[in-house]
């Protein structure tokens, strides 16, 4: 298991934002809920899916993505990026 933060997987892949996010089994299924639940310095471990959500935050958080769709510890750093579009800020860019 990954170490702190929070953890965030598609509701197709079991992640609940009734579950409590800290663990991959335990998984929240929204961008939204984990950043509400993070404070500020927290990571978010994302592991891989379509998460279509509008979210915005004054947070400084870390997002850590890449991981399996059901989780795990090995991250996968490829990304097509004709499909897998970033949801970024522009001010991140």
């Amino acid at each position: 298991m990954l170490t702190g933060g929070y953890y965030l997987k598609t509701a197709e892949n079991g992640g609940s934002d009734s579950n409590d996010g800290l663990t991959w089994n335990t998984a929240f299924a929204t961008f939204d809920h984990a950043i509400k639940t993070a404070a500020s310095g927290d990571t978010i471990y994302t592991a891989a899916g379509t998460y279509r959500e509008n979210i915005t935050s004054s947070k400084i958080l870390s997002f850590l993505g890449g991981y399996p769709a059901n989780g795990g510890t090995t991250q996968d750093f490829t990304r097509n990026v004709t499909t897998q579009i970033k949801f970024l800020h522009p001010l991140f860019e």
